[in-house]
């Protein structure tokens, strides 16, 4: 079973809620007196303090009311403050607190005949404390507050600051809206010379470039540069369609095809002498083929045709001619739209030039003619506004006197009290519990050492004789002491993933803290379930077992350490299967014998005769002997005397065996006094957490007759 390392220094942080209820109910006196001191001063403070009483006004503070008539264009203050409802509240309460305010109040107050508050004695001061405004949630509605020690005066300050606030409000209101009217008049004044300057500007430059209207004369030359553009482009277009045919019409008459030419140039007298060539063609075939070629007939003919084509040769260089002299025109043209078009353009830059000028000069002028418009508008407004300002602020509630003081609060100073006594006893307790470094509790246990508690034994104050001591549970076995055995066996057999304990230890920080007797007890509490277990002597140095049982310590466990014989060192205890070895002769080097080889030879042969091997050992917080013999059993349990040892040195022990692998059960104290210091709730609290730990492991496995 690994447990968490014991040096960890514990903190008051791994303190649980359940810890802190254990010390209170421990330290219950403490607690109970120091909440008890502080109730009694909570009303020792109510039963003297000065009373007071509490008058409150309740005023409407809207968002809404503003003005008898809507003002276009003014600045509506009241949908502004709707939209910052929050704002809007919080800076009214900052102004009713504010020293001007105050002052005011102090002032009516004194006039209605009252003088405890002036501003002599500190009046204007002591208010600030006296008023409070606080808004109600979900509504428009505030609650003006005074708290004074005269109900009568009360009332009457709250009225007075409410009628104040109300005043108040309403002229700042009105001056809001008036302050602004000779700021307006002044700047009106200098808008009305700066309209008088923009008109001026503007009439000397139309009359220096002769503008009287700009704008359709830049229309005009717009459109005119438009007409010439388009123009230009049809006479463009027909010098393309003009150039590409005439190259075509020289290439032809170049390669001295005339005729086909004639096709391409079809104008009427071409036309009429190309019919006329086809005529006197058929003519001259005809002829030919009735007279032959050579005849006169036939002569004349070909003269004729000869002829015709002489005439329809010279038609086509005329018309190529007349191509040519076209193409030339519309060049000409061309280029006279062109420079036109050039012109137009200089002219419109320039006159564009002069408009860019003109719009600045006409603008400005307009910009001012507006903007004293809007400030004759504004003006009328302004006032108008301030004419016609209401108040949003009313008195909904006149402060009536109180009788009933709000302070002091007697149930809340004693509630009050009794919180903070509860708080402040129980930090004593867990103080106190704190200082004192004994071993005193569980909760020392799985606070302070953080390993389980496995139990309590009370202590016997009526038995001295240390024989009877260790075999009290034996001869008394329905007392308390042998019902706290039985627990801690039982517990020890059912803690978790321990499986069946062959090998037990006891050990204890230091001496003189009941080890020897705890482990009769519990070689007592096993042996009565009917196991053989036998009890090992384990502490050479001073060893108490044979002193109980009344025998010599020769021979024991040194002897067979040295190869002798089990039967012949065992000793019966009188009681039904319970045995023991004494510790043999007595070596002034403990330790040498027990890290002997032999050792672990010796405790295998016990498991083979015995249920369970119980070793005592010296203090393991002063020898080596514990650590090296709880490397070989299945357990250790600390044993651990009440309000002896100190935490720190149980914790240093606890290092030591977890340091070699022990493997630590947990802590058992003994010789617990039910009535030690703490009264009966002390032992109450052991015996109660004691049977809740061995309920739930016996719970665990009801049918393990250990838990009996």
């Amino acid at each position: 079973m690994s447990q968490e390392e014991p040096n960890e220094e514990p903190s008051s942080l791994s303190i649980r809620i359940a810890d802190l209820w254990a010390m209170a109910q421990m330290q219950w006196h403490i607690v109970a007196l120091t909440a008890g001191v502080f109730v009694t001063l909570a009303l020792l403070y109510t039963l003297f303090a000065t009373r007071e009483y509490r008058s409150t006004s309740v005023l409407h503070l809207s968002t809404v009311a503003g003005r008898e008539m809507d003002v276009e264009g003014a600045l509506d203050l009241d949908t502004l403050n709707r939209a910052n409802r929050q704002m809007f509240v919080l800076t009214q309460l900052e102004i009713l607190r504010s020293r001007p305010m105050r002052e005011e109040i102090i002032r009516q107050y004194n006039d209605a005949g009252f003088d405890d508050l002036t501003p002599e004695n500190g009046g204007i001061e002591r208010l600030s404390g006296l008023l409070t405004a606080t808004p109600r949630a979900g509504s428009e509605l505030l609650d003006l507050s005074i708290t004074y020690t005269d109900p009568e005066r009360a009332a009457a300050l709250a009225n007075v600051a409410a009628k104040v606030f109300v005043q108040e409000n309403l002229e700042a209101r009105i001056s809001a809206e008036a302050g602004g009217v000779p700021w307006l008049t002044e700047q009106i004044a200098t808008q009305k010379a700066a309209v008088d300057a923009a008109a001026g500007a503007f009439m000397t430059y139309k009359a220096e470039h002769q503008l009287a209207d700009i704008g359709e004369d830049t229309s005009t030359i717009q459109a005119q540069l438009s007409a010439l553009n388009l123009a230009h482009g049809d006479v463009a277009k027909e010098r393309v369609v003009i150039e590409s045919s005439l190259r075509a019409h020289e290439s032809l008459w170049a390669k001295g095809q005339w005729s086909e030419l004639a096709f391409d140039l079809p104008t009427p007298a071409i036309q009429t002498l190309q019919n006329e060539l086809a005529t006197k063609r058929v003519a001259y075939s005809s002829l030919s083929e009735r007279y032959g070629p050579n005849m006169p007939e036939s002569a004349f003919a070909r003269a004729a045709v000869d002829s015709a084509e002489v005439k329809l040769q010279a038609e086509v260089r005329r018309s190529l001619d007349a191509e040519r002299a076209k193409l030339e025109v519309l060049r000409m043209r061309e280029a006279s739209l062109v420079e036109a078009i050039g012109k137009k353009n200089l002219e419109l830059l320039s006159r564009q030039s002069l408009r860019t000028e003109y719009d600045m000069l006409s603008g400005e002028l307009e910009r001012s003619k507006k903007a004293f418009d809007d400030l004759n508008r504004k003006l009328l407004e302004t006032t108008l506004a301030a004419q016609t300002q209401r108040n949003n602020m009313r008195i909904v509630d006149q402060a009536r006197p109180n009788r009933n003081p709000v302070t002091p609060d007697p149930l809340f100073n004693a509630f009050a009290g009794l919180v903070i006594g509860l708080v402040a006893g129980v930090s004593l307790a867990v103080l106190r519990e704190q200082v004192d470094d004994s071993i005193t509790s569980p909760l020392d246990v799985t606070t302070w050492l953080r390993v389980p508690y496995l139990g309590m034994i009370p202590k016997i104050s009526s038995v001295t004789d240390e024989t009877e001591l260790a075999l009290y549970t034996f001869q008394h076995p329905t007392s308390s002491a042998a019902e706290a055995i039985r627990a801690i066996r039982t517990l020890i057999e059912l803690l978790p993933k321990q499986g069946q304990i062959k090998r037990l230890m006891v050990t204890s920080a230091l001496s003189s803290e009941g080890k020897t007797s705890t482990i009769v007890r519990l070689g007592v509490a096993f042996a009565n379930l009917g196991r053989r277990v036998v009890m090992v002597d384990g502490d050479l140095r001073r060893p108490r077992i044979h002193k109980i049982f009344q025998i010599d310590r020769e021979p024991g466990l040194t002897s067979l350490l040295e190869g002798g014989a089990i039967d012949e060192v065992v000793q019966p205890t009188g009681v039904p299967n319970l045995f023991f070895i004494p510790a043999g002769a007595p070596a002034d080097h403990s330790a040498e014998p027990l890290a002997a080889g032999n050792l672990d030879r010796l405790l295998e042969e016990l498991d083979q005769l015995y249920d369970l091997v119980l070793i005592d050992t010296p203090p393991a917080a002063l020898l080596s002997d514990a650590a090296i013999l709880s490397k070989r059993v299945d357990g250790v349990v600390m044993l651990v005397r009440e309000a002896t040892a100190s935490r720190q040195v149980v914790r240093d022990a606890l290092r030591s065996l977890n340091k070699v692998g022990a493997n630590i059960l947990g802590v058992v104290i003994n010789a617990v006094d039910p009535q030690r210091r703490r009264g009966g709730k002390y032992y109450s609290y052991y015996y109660g957490y004691n049977y809740r730990y061995n309920r739930y492991y016996s719970d665990a496995t009801p049918e393990n007759p250990a838990a009996k």
